[in-house]
């Protein structure tokens, strides 16, 4: 591969941030023939397709994601270069990518996330699909630091990703008021005719609730499946059918839909992982987060 030709890379990662040449070429007040023939040389140069088509527009491509974070880091500590040198202050600050399944919830997600969150720390969240085999390569192809998940690796990545224990939540059962008063006598026997929101099949959590539901000899009514957690909370909000979620955001969920635990289940626990390319977690920012997730996720 030929010398990284840095004009190239920052042509690719002004069109990368805006989604179109079209808006980059009037950015940067270049013609687009020209944006488009120096991606085309870089492309060559590297050797791999940075974008592909999808309908009208054009996305990054696994490798052009890749190379996105390491352009979003380079071009970040320029303009931070910058300002040191016009003597504008300025604190150098550390980008930290981290991949999070889809699965999690959301409330979860921000209760972890938060203490990392400060001037000197520049966090980028990007949602991943639940399936093992994709959580080695999405570590290796989109250069993240970390992943969060709820579900272990395979055992064939074992050797490839190491994994750290944030902590265990159980599963509760959420309702509206006027939905708990009609089933709240006789739990859980009393559930086996009660509507339900549940995240869909293929999921770990789902596995893990139908394997609840069995055990009880339950068979709810089942009203919708979401994987989105923040939509299904706000659909039981308004009364739609019953929720499962961690018991460890209790307040959280009643504070913000007004939901109330009708059912806090001991069987159903998640376990939340941390994954890491290294073996230590050297970051002082991560083993906080670990810390601080440890408190407050095992405290339910």
């Amino acid at each position: 591969m030929q010398r990284l030709n840095y004009q190239h890379l920052y042509y690719f990662w002004q069109v990368a941030r805006v989604g179109s040449i079209t808006k980059a070429s009037e950015k940067l007040g270049l013609a687009q023939p020209t944006i488009s023939g120096q991606i085309a040389i870089f492309e060559n140069s590297i050797g791999t397709q940075l974008f592909k088509k999808s309908g009208r527009n054009i996305i990054l491509t696994d490798k052009g994601k890749l190379v996105f974070n390491y352009a979003e880091d380079i071009f970040s500590l320029g303009q931070q270069l910058t300002h040191a040198l016009t003597g504008q202050k300025t604190e150098r600050t550390k980008r930290i990518t981290i991949g999070v399944l889809k699965s999690i919830d959301e409330l979860i997600i921000s209760k972890i996330i938060a203490p990392m969150c400060n001037e000197k720390t520049n966090i980028k969240l990007i949602t991943i699909d639940e399936k093992k085999e994709l959580i080695s390569s999405n570590m290796l192809i989109n250069g993240f630091d970390f992943i969060l998940s709820d579900i272990q690796p395979n055992i064939s990545d074992r050797n490839k990703i190491y994994s750290t224990t944030l902590g265990i939540s159980g599963l509760s059962i959420y309702a509206t008021e006027e939905l708990t008063r009609k089933y709240s006598e006789h739990t859980p026997w009393s559930l086996r005719t009660a509507p339900f929101i549940l995240p869909s099949f293929n999921t770990h959590t789902r596995r893990l609730i139908n394997n609840w539901l069995e055990e009880k000899s339950l068979a709810p009514t089942l009203v919708a499946e979401i994987d989105d957690s923040s939509l299904t909370k706000s659909l039981a909000s308004v009364g739609l059918g019953m929720i499962f979620s961690p018991t460890s955001i209790k307040k959280e969920i009643s504070k913000h839909y007004k939901l109330t635990s009708l059912y806090d289940t001991s069987e159903l626990i998640n376990t939340y992982y941390l994954f890491h390319p290294q073996k230590k977690v050297e970051s002082p920012v991560i083993q906080e987060l670990i810390n601080k997730s440890n408190a407050f996720l095992n405290n339910f």
